[in-house]
């Protein structure tokens, strides 16, 4: 699963958020906001640990990156 850039940071002082994680094939629910090029850094995720895969869903309609599991439901839209 690819890293979504949700906010591009134009100047070096700007914020950059980035949704998901670059790494993992799954998606991971996982918001990482990075200022001053990478030197300050602020993360928060949810761990689906226990959620078995086939019970996660991710989709993207209409711009809503939408995270499904049967405990919890993560919506991120304009």
């Amino acid at each position: 699963m690819a890293e979504i850039i949700v906010r591009q940071p134009i100047a070096k002082n700007d914020i950059k958020a980035v949704l998901g994680d670059g790494v993992s094939s799954d998606f991971i629910p996982r918001l990482k906001l990075t200022r001053w090029d990478g030197e300050a850094s602020f993360g928060v995720e949810h761990d689906p640990v226990g959620i078995p895969i086939g019970h996660r869903t991710y989709t993207v309609d209409n711009e809503k990156h939408i995270f499904d599991t049967p405990p919890v439901n993560f919506r991120r839209g304009y």
